[in-house]
């Protein structure tokens, strides 16, 4: 990488013209399916047209579809309509539906449980499952017959698409559906209510797929940088911006940097089904811990486009990664809160279990989460190209900079407080089911 690398710009017609493609001309892409393989392959083609050397490695997932999603609460001694969304990979109810008294399960903790009659019943919760199968494995065992939940993030009168990490799908043994945070609400003034229930859904075992792209480096035996985003989405909307918006920023910054010879290895990873837990990422890390483990860092771009909001570089690693990273930062004049903070929930998170340091860019616009999160509402016109741009562009000076020096201007360890809260995360999320580093479809241990 040349110094002229230096002036590098990336101008919004560049990552316009990229997110049009992803959202308009392939558009839901959830994983599995001939959508999320379409995307994968347009990845390649642009990162090989970039100059970068690309492979494709399959690995095995479970997709799922719909046909039907219809739920009716009774309101006296009349039925109302009441949206919903199937939960990712929820079994169907039987063709005829389901018809069952509706009991309300507040947060669905044992205490909120104790001394309800559940069996038979449409239980409602307020909440998701939540970050440990144990909530999952107490309410499908507890004689109900069905599921709703509220996700309490999203006040919002549309509906929102939930899903499992993966290896907890097997444990989903009964039909479960959200509902609409304002429709919900509506729902718990109700008493004594009947519910009515009809879920029809498939799930059946397929492949997804990471697309590894590679720049020429001149020296293999430095420490690798990975540039990572994911190229599935939800069931819901066009996934402009979750994750279409980082798709379109590692492909800017490819072709922008792509047929440089830095001193560092480069590799770009579009990660695939990461909207179950960051599958495809943990796959990856997984196949070769050692080799994952090696790298200097990992930069993940996951949702930074939305036109109003806050943007954040979330840091797992030492305080002088955070310092570098918010003195470059401020250099190029990029507006952003560069904070420590360990999230499981994107594409870092596995190569943070075997040790490497992260920076994650994101914007949010309501609480932590955007209001259009997993919902039909991620559509192009939330995106701000001038943002998008401006944030590939960062990215760009970042790589351009870190892949162009042999000596890293911090220090690669993980504090001792974000390694605990590491291993907090997988002891919740990963060691109940199996062990994390499991090749293939993880599945529940057997009791």
């Amino acid at each position: 990488m040349s110094e002229k690398r230096k002036s590098v710009a990336i101008r919004p017609e560049t990552v316009q013209e990229r997110l049009q493609h992803i959202a308009k001309q392939i558009g839901t892409r959830t994983a599995g399916t001939e959508q999320e393989k379409q995307a994968a392959e347009y990845m390649a083609r642009q990162m090989e047209k970039s100059g970068l050397q690309v492979e494709i490695t399959d690995f095995p997932a479970l997709s799922w579809s719909w046909d039907e999603a219809h739920l009716r609460v009774s309101v006296g001694d009349k039925w109302r309509e009441a949206g919903c969304h199937p939960l990712a990979h929820s079994p169907s109810t039987p063709l005829e539906g389901l018809e069952a008294p509706l009991v309300n399960l507040g947060t669905g903790s044992e205490r909120d449980l104790r001394g309800k009659s559940l069996k038979g019943k449409i239980g409602f919760m307020f909440g998701l499952p939540g970050d440990h199968p144990a909530t999952l494995k107490r309410l499908c065992s507890s004689g109900l017959a069905a599921l709703l939940f509220v996700d309490e993030r999203l006040p919002m009168s549309w509906n929102v698409h939930a899903g499992l990490p993966a290896g907890w799908i097997d444990l989903l043994t009964i039909p479960a559906a959200t509902v609409a945070y304002t429709e919900a609400w509506e729902i718990s003034k109700l008493r004594e209510t009947m519910a009515y229930l009809n879920l029809q859904t498939t799930v059946w075992e397929s492949q997804s797929q990471n697309v590894i792209g590679s720049f020429a480096a001149q020296d293999p035996s430095l420490a690798p940088l990975v540039l990572t985003c994911h190229h599935d989405s939800v069931s819901l909307g066009e996934g402009a911006e979750d994750d279409g918006s980082g798709m379109a920023v590692v492909l800017a910054v490819a072709q922008a940097l792509g047929r440089g010879k830095p001193p560092r290895p480069i590799k770009i990873i579009s990660c695939g089904w990461e909207e179950n837990l960051s599958e495809g990422s943990r796959q990856y890390v997984a196949a070769n811990p050692e080799r994952a483990e090696q790298t200097a860092l990992v930069i993940n771009i996951d949702s930074v486009a939305s036109w109003m909001g806050r943007s954040y570089v979330h840091v797992v690693g030492d305080e002088s990664l955070s310092r570098w990273t918010d003195w470059k930062l401020d250099e190029l004049g990029y507006s952003a809160e560069v904070v420590p903070k360990v999230s499981p929930y994107s594409d870092m998170y596995p190569f943070n279990l075997v040790g490497v340091p992260s920076l994650w860019f994101y914007r949010s616009n309501v609480g932590e989460a955007r209001f259009y999160h997993h919902s039909a509402e991620d559509t192009l016109d939330k995106i701000s190209f001038d943002l998008l741009a401006e944030t590939a562009t960062a990215v760009a000076q970042l790589v351009w900079h870190l892949g162009g020096s042999r000596d890293l201007p911090f220090d690669r360890t993980i504090p001792a407080e974000q390694v605990e809260q590491i291993a907090q995360y997988r002891a919740s999320l990963f060691d109940p089911i199996c062990d994390w580093r499991t090749t293939g479809l993880m599945k529940p241990r057997r009791s």
